[in-house]
């Protein structure tokens, strides 16, 4: 019965988790919710074992233990630099192609990111690599409720983490006066570049949001999660603990004036979820135990207000395009979009679920674990908030001189027609993430060094490495070790 069970309940889950996959076509993202890449179960060492301790599944052993106390240090680091490239970048490349006349074939023309009145054969190629790195601790502290109900027990952790991200990015350029292009585009990119001479009739303002930058880094306390957990016992050797948990928001948000901004916590959603998870002890002798454990974890983590960049639809890195105000003055610099695109949106993640199955081999005081975890997260939905201003913004053509009042003829407008930007012209899904789903293995060993009647000591350590189906998540491995102190 209990491995028909499993046999039904591992197949329900495999089955609603690929309908949550989603082929994604990029072009030119904004934003990556990096806290996605989560594990509930397999990176949590001391969790499993306070469990056990609580729910004591050799009856004949009734644990003692009240309190225990985890502190566990993590560093981890991506490996995906230029798969990550091809997220931010364009028709899933990492390298973006830039030419100074639209005849060309390229991938965005120069002429709508750096205004010039003159064209040329110039042409530039942009190489993305992205990567990140994070470390900290986390503080655990758990209780056993039994005097209140017999099996339960609950939690309270709190991590502090900090997340290092950096964009690597490579230029090379081809044609007549390459320096001066490519550093002007770079400086463009970077937030560095603006035109101030009137003379020029090429006035444009500087970047002020989705800018690239090199290194960018965030530390704090991110998220606070209580959780209580009611263990129950089937037999001797087979036992299930369902849990509950609330997730309170206190990391970061991100500011939109970076892509690729480092995050802390979850972006400030609360979130609530369950698991079931399930025990068995296969073989119990003097001085070895081999065991496996399976668990099924979901939650949901409900919409909020963040600050989100959307693109301009039908256009590759649309939200670096320069844009013309109708009704202003002449000598008025032309805009990059998203400086102006750049706004409050209501982002649901939804839904999120994880299984995982690990299998643990205990001598005397030594435990060593190898397990798989399957996650999976429903791509986010992004919406305005806001409403857009109407007849107000429109891309301008290249050949469009500032010393002119925008919008008084035709040939100003990128497409030579009165085409102002309306809502329905803004994508909004460049500002969301999509669908993932990740693979981990990890590998764990544990140790008691000390322990009495009314006490125990144990140290542990675990290495794990994740692996993203597609470019949207990072790949990454990790290790972690921590002590902890049972009473």
């Amino acid at each position: 019965m209990y491995a028909k069970y499993m046999y039904k309940t591992w197949a329900i889950f495999l089955a609603c988790s690929f309908s949550f996959h989603t082929i994604m076509g990029h072009s030119g993202k904004t934003f990556l919710a990096t806290h996605a890449s989560k594990s509930y179960f397999l990176h949590d060492q001391t969790k499993k074992d306070w469990y056990a301790k609580f729910r004591s599944l050799d009856t004949s052993k009734i644990s003692k233990t009240h309190v225990i106390f985890d502190i566990k240090s993590f560093y981890q680091e991506s490996t995906n630099k230029s798969n990550l490239g091809r997220y931010f970048g364009i028709n899933d490349s990492n390298t973006i192609t830039f030419a100074d006349h639209e005849k060309q074939e390229t991938d965005v023309f120069y002429g709508y990111l750096i205004h010039r009145a003159t064209v040329g054969t110039w042409k530039d190629a942009l190489s993305l690599r992205l990567s990140q790195y994070s470390y900290g601790a986390r503080f655990l502290c758990a209780l056993n409720a039994s005097k209140i109900l017999k099996g339960l027990s609950c939690n309270v952790s709190i991590p502090v983490t900090s997340v290092h991200n950096k964009i690597s990015t490579r230029f090379n350029p081809e044609g007549f006066d390459p320096t001066d292009n490519t550093k002007q585009l770079e400086q463009f990119l970077f937030g560095d570049f603006s035109e101030t001479d009137a003379s020029t009739n090429q006035l444009q303002a500087p970047l002020t949001h989705a800018k690239l930058r090199h290194k960018n880094h965030a530390t704090g306390v991110s998220d606070i999660k209580t959780e209580i957990a009611y263990c129950f016992q089937k037999k001797k050797n087979i036992a299930a603990t369902y849990g509950i948990y609330l997730t309170l928001p206190m990391g970061n948000k991100a500011s939109g004036k970076f892509i690729f901004e480092p995050i802390y916590g979850n972006n400030r959603h609360v979130e609530i979820g369950d698991f079931l998870a399930l025990d068995w002890i296969i073989s119990n002798k003097k001085n070895d135990k081999f065991s496996v454990r399976g668990a099924l974890h979901y939650a949901y983590l409900f919409a909020n207000h963040q600050t989100r960049t959307p693109s301009i639809k039908g256009y590759n890195f649309g939200y670096y395009y320069l844009l013309g105000k109708n009704n202003t003055p002449k000598n008025t610099p032309l805009i990059p979009a998203a400086n102006v695109l750049t706004t409050n949106v209501s982002v649901r993640p939804g839904s999120k679920l994880e299984a995982s199955f690990a299998g643990r081999y205990t001598h005397k005081r030594w435990a060593f674990e190898l397990g798989y975890s399957l996650f999976v997260q429903e791509n986010e939905r992004v919406t305005p908030t806001q409403s857009w201003p109407e007849e107000t913004y429109a891309i301008a053509n290249e050949i469009f001189q500032t010393n002119q009042k925008f919008g008084e003829s035709d040939d100003n407008f990128i497409t030579h027609k009165n085409n102002w930007l309306k809502l329905k012209d803004l994508d909004f899904t460049a500002a969301a993430t999509p669908a993932q789903i990740i693979h981990t293995i990890q590998a764990g060993v544990q140790t008691s060094i000390s322990t009495s009647k009314s006490s125990a000591l144990r140290l542990y350590g675990t290495g794990y490495y994740r692996i993203p189906s597609q470019n949207s998540a990072l790949e990454l491995w990790g290790i972690a070790c921590g002590v902890s102190l049972e009473l």
